[in-house]
């Protein structure tokens, strides 16, 4: 009878136990039988040497004392807060783990020693650490890697993972890992992550929070300005249109305080841009002195100012943002100084080739400022002393405001102080000196014919609609002129409000504004019962079919930009139905003169001669809003974002035309077009049309203003 075994392997070859096998499948048994025994052999043979190592090192392990060598490093590697541990390069089993395993994991040491280290990460993360041990096996280097583990507790765990490889005789005998667990990090960096959409949520929140609180205050002040307009209208002794002028003023004051709120929101939230120009420096601090000299002059305080020797005549930089800080230290210092003086000192230090580093300090002979409380004062909304504001008035947003500019400019702002003794402010700026630029060759033309007492024949209350600023003063000049005084409105809801509260006779209609546009505003005034005011659109006009929308929305008249004093005049006369006498005044209009640079030179010309006191900081506006705008349109095209275009172009188109530039204006009202057509992506050509011609004009008005400054 064969042997078990013996049956099984013959069962195994397809051999019948009792039948006799041939030849040729007793020789495929017996080659079966030798190579078993062979791979049995090696193996036993293997496991004897690994045995025999083993028992060899546990017993000098053991005969060694604990202050020996390796005994103290074992008991360091105990103590280690990091996770040790140590692979069979066969399977990827753990051969040892020091203690920090049970407190990362939660598991006793001795149920993972044998078990494959991929069994303790989660399932999704196993190909990582497979990958990873493939690595380091194949390459022979160190890997990284992060991997989340299980834990007895069933929490998962972050960690990063490093495995290295111990090398014998050249071989790799064992992998070394480290497990540095990083919950902590992940979640406080998860964390940070959400406060940071969390902040930047709220910064969005806060903009439009203070757009909507703009407008809402907008309204009621407004009413008040509006209503006091009404009021110079009528009958009143000369302490009677005293207060009310002091009302209006009063009014202008605070709606200014909006803007330097809006403005303050701008430079926390790093959009405000500064421009760069070339400005004479003495002119600067001359003027920024001006704007407090009446409030020093009442308190009896001498203000006066000086220039080291080396200062540069003219710099290139911001010179509004310049005289914003200036103005701020100064008029604080008026403002904290009862007697004494309060002194501007300029320095200048050479730091290259026409570059410059300007030093700027405002001492007064003030109050002073406690040590303990002197860096609180570049706080938004702080105050040197509690008290400040309850005496003194101010709402603390000037000098956090200034210290954001100084730094904008590439300086910083700071202040020394003592108490009884007076304060002296510093800051510093870098910049560029430049040569004054040649004078324009504008031609000064004889003054148009414009009626200065059309007001008093003709009267009529008149509301401006329009976003713009460069448009609002424009507009209020001409009418200054004829001498009416008119009332403002930024878009198409303070219209209807400002409608709500008083009647108007003509409202000049921007057709484009925010919130809610001309044509729409025009629409509901049509809707509305009696009276109805003559409503004017006020637009470039260069667009298809913008005339006869106008018309079609119910607006009575049409002026297009650049707006000249005779076409305004018109249009007002038209509203009272003097057809003959307007058409009589166009058409003894001049045929406008435009240079090469696509600039009609009389627009520039007629706003001088009308307030030339004004032109110099209208035109400083148009520059530093225009180059804004001029990227903002660049990005909506390159962003493929014709609502976006559209709002920049039509802006902008406005500004140019209002300013005489028309070949920009030109441009801009192509790009509206494009915007219209859905084709903002295709009006590369237009963006590097309207840079070109962006150029051009900046040159010229650079050379306009200091035209005006050498003519004074």
């Amino acid at each position: 009878m064969r042997h078990p075994l013996l049956r099984r392997q013959l069962e195994q070859l397809s051999l019948r136990p009792d039948e006799p096998p041939s030849a040729e499948a007793w020789q495929s048994f017996l080659d079966r039988v030798g190579g078993v025994y062979t791979e049995a052999y090696q193996t036993r043979y293997r496991l004897e040497q690994e045995l025999h190592q083993s028992k060899t090192m546990a017993g000098e392990l053991a005969d060694r004392p604990r202050s020996s060598s390796a005994g103290h490093a074992l008991s360091l590697l105990d103590e280690v807060p990091e996770t040790l541990f140590t692979l069979a390069v066969r399977d990827g089993s753990f051969l040892w783990l020091n203690p920090a395993f049970e407190t990362l994991t939660g598991w006793p040491r001795s149920e993972w020693i044998g078990k494959p280290f991929t069994s303790l990460s989660l399932r999704e993360d196993r190909s990582v650490a497979i990958a990873s041990i493939h690595q380091v096996l194949l390459g022979g280097t160190t890997e990284t890697f992060r991997l989340r583990l299980r834990t007895r507790s069933g929490d998962d765990r972050s960690a990063e993972m490093v495995l290295k490889p111990l090398l014998q005789n050249g071989e790799i005998v064992r992998l070394l890992g480290v497990i540095r667990d990083n919950t902590l990090h992940d979640r406080i960096e998860r964390d940070l992550r959400a406060a940071k959409e969390t902040a930047e949520q709220a910064s969005r929140e806060k903009s439009e929070f203070l757009a909507n609180m703009s407008h809402e205050i907008r309204t009621p002040m407004n009413g008040i300005i509006g209503m006091t307009g009404l009021m110079l209208e009528t009958p009143l002794d000369e302490r009677q249109r005293d207060f009310v002028e002091t009302i209006r003023s009063s009014g202008d004051t605070l709606l200014t305080l909006i803007n330097d709120i809006l403005d303050f929101s701008k430079v926390e939230s790093g959009k405000l841009e500064l421009e760069n120009q070339p400005f004479d420096l003495r002119e600067c601090v001359a003027g920024s002195l001006d704007l407090v000299a009446a409030r020093a002059a009442e308190k009896g305080l001498r203000l006066w100012s000086s220039f080291s020797e080396g200062c540069p005549e003219t710099v290139v930089g911001d010179v509004t943002r310049l005289r914003q800080v200036l103005v701020n230290l100064l008029g604080n210092s008026v403002k904290f100084t009862d007697a004494g003086e309060v002194e501007v000192r300029v320095a200048a230090e050479r730091i290259g080739p026409m570059r410059y580093r300007l030093d700027f300090s405002v001492r007064d002979t003030g109050v002073g400022i406690p040590d303990d409380r002197i860096d609180r004062i570049f706080e938004s909304f702080s105050q040197g002393d509690p008290s400040t504001t309850r005496k003194f008035g101010g709402t603390g947003l000037g000098l956090a405001i200034s210290k954001h500019l100084t730094e904008l400019m590439g300086g910083r702002l700071w202040a020394e102080s003592e108490v009884g003794l007076g304060s002296t402010f510093y800051f510093n700026m870098h910049t560029t000196a430049a040569e004054a630029a040649p004078v324009s060759e504008l031609i000064d033309r004889p003054s148009r014919r414009i009626d200065e007492r059309l007001a008093r024949r003709l009267p009529l209350r008149i509301l401006i609609a329009d976003d713009s600023v460069v448009n609002q003063k424009v507009a209020r000049m001409f009418l200054e002129r004829m001498g009416y005084r008119a009332d403002l409105a930024a878009n198409g809801l303070e219209v209807l409000d400002a409608l709500d509260r008083q009647s108007y006779d003509v409202v000049l209609m921007d057709v484009q504004m925010p919130e809610l546009d001309g044509l729409e505003t025009t629409r509901r005034i049509r809707r509305r019962g009696e009276p109805q005011p003559s409503i004017i659109a006020v637009t470039a006009g260069a667009m298809r079919g913008d005339r006869e929308k106008c018309l079609a929305a119910g607006m009575d008249g049409y002026v297009s930009k650049p707006v000249q004093a005779e076409e305004l005049q018109a249009a007002l006369l038209r509203c009272a139905g003097l057809d003959d006498e307007a058409e009589a005044l166009q058409s003894d209009r001049a045929p406008p003169v435009d240079d090469s640079k696509g600039i009609n030179l009389e627009v520039l010309a007629d706003l001088h001669r009308l307030r030339p006191q004004v032109m110099s900081g209208l035109v400083s506006n148009f520059l530093n809003s225009a180059e804004t705008k001029v990227l903002a349109i660049r990005g909506a095209v390159e962003g493929d974002d014709p609502e976006a275009l559209e709002i920049a172009a039509h802006g902008l188109k406005g500004s140019c035309g209002t300013l005489g530039a028309m070949r920009m204006a030109e441009v801009c009202a192509e790009l509206v077009q494009a915007a219209r057509d859905d084709a903002a992506s295709g009006a590369d050509d237009l963006v590097l049309r309207l840079q070109h011609e962006h150029q051009l004009v900046r040159s010229a008005f650079l050379r306009q203003l200091e035209s005006w400054k050498q003519a004074t």
